[in-house]
C-alpha cells in the first residue's frame, strides 16, 4: 500500500464532508445552503475525542447560517466572526498569552511548506511520521496545521485574513485556549529543524524535476 498522505479523510463521514465542501467550492455555497455545510462539516470535526466543535457550538453555527441566509448575507462560518462577545473574551485574554499563541501558530505556519515538501519528495524522516501520527491522533490539531498550511499558501499580503481569525478563534471559543498547549505540544520535538528537512526534501526533489525537463515534448 502507498503512503497515506496527512490531508487525506480520517473517516467515511469526513470523506463524505470533504466532498460536500468540494462539489461546494466548485457550484457555489448557494447550492446546498449552510445548514447542509456545516452538517458536513459537523462530518469532518464533530464527533470522537478532541471534536473540533460541540453540539451546541454546531446547533448555534447552523441557526447563524439559516439566518444569515435569510438576510441575504450569505453563507460564512459564524464561528470565526469577531462578535461582541467574542471581543469580550479576547479582553480577557492576557496579552503575554495571545503573543505566545501567535507566535506558535506562526511556527506552524512557517512549518507548513518543508512539511508539504517533505511529504511530497516520499521522506522516510522521523519528524515527518512525528507530525503526521500527531494530526492524525487530535482534530483540533489537525485543524490548526490545515489553516496554517491555508494562510502559507497566500501572498504575504493576504496571509493576515486567514491568521488573524484562527488566533481569534483559539483565544475565545470555551475550552480551546485551555486545550491549546497540550494540542500543540503533540508535535514536539518535530518541528526543531523543519527548515533542515526541507532543504532535504527540496534536494530530493530537484534531481526529480531535472530528470523530467528532457522528456516534455518539443512545441513547434
Amino acid at each position: 500500500m502507498g503512503r497515506r498522505h496527512p490531508a487525506d479523510p480520517h473517516s467515511r463521514a469526513d470523506a463524505r464532508g470533504l466532498g460536500v465542501f468540494a462539489v461546494a467550492t466548485v457550484l457555489g455555497a448557494e447550492e446546498f445552503g449552510g445548514d447542509a455545510l456545516i452538517e458536513s462539516l459537523q462530518d469532518s470535526y464533530g464527533s470522537g475525542e478532541g471534536a473540533l466543535f460541540s453540539a451546541q457550538e454546531f446547533a448555534e453555527m447552523t441557526a447563524a447560517a439559516v439566518q444569515n441566509e435569510c438576510l441575504g448575507d450569505g453563507w460564512v462560518l459564524p464561528t470565526w466572526g469577531l462578535t461582541a462577545a467574542r471581543a469580550g473574551r479576547l479582553n480577557e485574554v492576557d496579552f503575554g498569552t495571545l503573543c505566545t499563541v501567535r507566535n506558535v501558530l506562526a511556527v506552524l505556519v512557517q512549518s507548513s511548506l518543508p512539511l508539504r515538501l517533505a511529504s511530497r519528495a516520499g521522506l522516510e524522516d522521523p519528524a515527518l511520521q512525528h507530525v503526521e501520527r500527531a494530526r492524525a491522533q487530535s482534530p483540533r490539531l489537525r485543524d490548526y496545521l490545515d489553516c496554517a498550511a491555508s494562510v502559507s499558501r497566500r501572498p504575504p499580503a493576504e496571509a493576515w485574513k486567514g491568521f488573524i481569525p484562527l488566533l481569534i478563534t483559539i483565544c475565545t471559543e470555551p475550552g480551546r485556549l485551555e486545550a491549546f498547549q497540550g494540542d500543540v505540544t503533540a508535535l514536539d520535538p518535530a518541528l526543531d529543524d523543519v527548515q533542515d528537512l526541507g532543504r532535504r526534501a527540496l534536494a530530493r526533489l530537484a534531481p526529480a524535476s531535472a530528470d523530467v525537463a528532457p522528456c516534455m515534448p518539443i512545441q513547434h
